[in-house]
């Protein structure tokens, strides 16, 4: 018996044994200890045909030989699958990684290409929520390649999901790649071509390339507009002001946007799409140098989402620099530790780097100089970690601000 075919039947009965949720100790017996099982997993020791009788008794398997090795191992993905997809609905995201992995490895080692579309939209989008953006693009652009024929829908999933894993990596341009792939595809829906427009347009927005994130926000409102799709169409609306925002700060054309947001939020009930549009007016208020009202709107917004996420995240952010302003020290502190958890857990250099540039500034208010420094060095440090080029940018500019005599404003 060659090696691969002995480590084809061990990786089958771990394999299987995981996918059905048991332990070793649950294939051992008076003959079979735990210890001889772990030694087969590991492919040190050949099962003999009645060990492998035993194992399929305890499977639920017809049969279990070498001669079925690739049988059992196309079960044996298959159950992983379907476990991981379990654990997500669950809510169990990093177990969900963790199977649903383990399926993909297998399918690509065995070239079971046909599990692709029922497994790798929901191993990206857990990659991307455990933190794992990375392992998400990679496993994105290799499953696209090998997906068979006749899986539309499934490849324009795995597409959209990389992008956006892409995204949360700050890999900006080579996401506007992937949903413009989508876009130009003669089978996308309107609904899916208004995502694929905000989704470039805030990559374009983060690169700091405003009018081309102007530009498709705008396409993207004709479409929501036609279908009178109202979630869409307050979510345009929020996009268009926060481009404005990004670009000029307190500029009063976002307002009518945000009204309209606010409404369509109202009609539809939808908190988070309301606390986006709060949020947005907080912005303004902030940038418009109305710190109270400016303080009252974002505390609502972070209260409204009433989750810590990286879109609270931001959204504290915004926070920490109106108490940082305010001179509310202890609440700024407070609030950049928020951040700082949020980061934490999920795994967000560029959160991270975001909390680092409110000490940053805070410390430099404060006249503590050696403090602000460090900051603002750990704050550009993990923007370009990030590959953020245009938070770099605007931490450089806030930090200049704050070094000449008597900086009372800051981003």
């Amino acid at each position: 018996m060659d090696i691969a075919t002995m480590q084809t039947v061990g990786d089958a009965i771990r394999a299987i044994r995981l996918g059905q949720g048991l332990e070793q100790k649950d294939l051992a017996t008076d003959g079979i200890p735990v210890q001889v099982i772990d030694l087969i997993e590991k492919n040190l020791c050949w099962p003999p045909q009645e060990w492998l009788n035993h194992f399929a008794q305890v499977f639920g398997l017809p049969v279990f030989s070498s001669q079925t090795s690739n049988q059992s191992m196309y079960h044996a993905a298959q159950l992983l699958c379907d476990e991981g997809l379990k654990c997500n609905e669950r809510g169990d995201q990093p177990n969900a990684a963790d199977m649903l992995m383990k399926a993909y490895d297998m399918i690509m080692a065995y070239q079971f290409y046909d599990l692709l579309p029922q497994s790798v939209p929901t191993l990206l989008q857990v990659l991307s929520l455990s933190g794992r953006g990375e392992d998400a693009v990679r496993v994105g652009m290799h499953a696209v390649t090998c997906m068979p024929q006749g899986f539309c829908q499934a490849r324009r999933d795995v597409l959209i999901r990389t992008g956006a894993a892409m995204m949360g990596i700050n890999d900006f341009a080579r996401a506007i790649d992937l949903f413009d792939e989508v876009l130009n595809e003669p089978t996308t829906d309107s609904v899916t071509a208004i995502k694929m427009l905000l989704n470039s347009g805030t990559c374009y927005m983060n690169m700091g390339e405003f009018e081309q994130a102007r530009h498709l926000y705008g396409q993207a409102l004709e479409i929501a507009d036609e279908l009178q799709e109202p979630f869409w169409l307050a979510w345009t609306y929020i996009n268009l002001a926060a481009v404005e925002l990004e670009q000029y700060q307190a500029v009063p054309a976002i307002l009518p946007y945000l009204d309209r947001a606010e409404q369509l939020a109202i009609e539809m009930d939808n908190v988070a799409v309301y606390a986006a549009a709060v949020h947005d007016r907080g912005a303004y208020y902030l940038y418009a140098g109305k710190l109270g009202l400016a303080q009252r709107l974002i505390e609502n917004a972070v209260e409204y989402l009433g989750e810590e996420s990286a879109s609270a995240a931001y959204i504290l952010d915004d926070l920490a620099h109106v108490y940082i302003l305010r001179g509310f020290w202890r609440k700024a502190d407070e609030t950049i530790a928020r951040m700082m958890k949020i980061a934490d857990e999920i795994h967000a250099v560029r959160v991270r780097a975001l909390a680092h540039r409110r000490q940053m500034q805070k410390s430099a208010r404060m006249g503590k100089h050696d403090d602000a420094e460090k900051y603002f060095l750990q704050a550009m440090d993990g923007f370009l970690q990030a590959h953020h080029a245009f938070d770099a940018r605007r931490t450089l500019e806030l930090w200049q601000k704050l070094q000449r005599p008597c900086a009372a404003f800051g981003e």
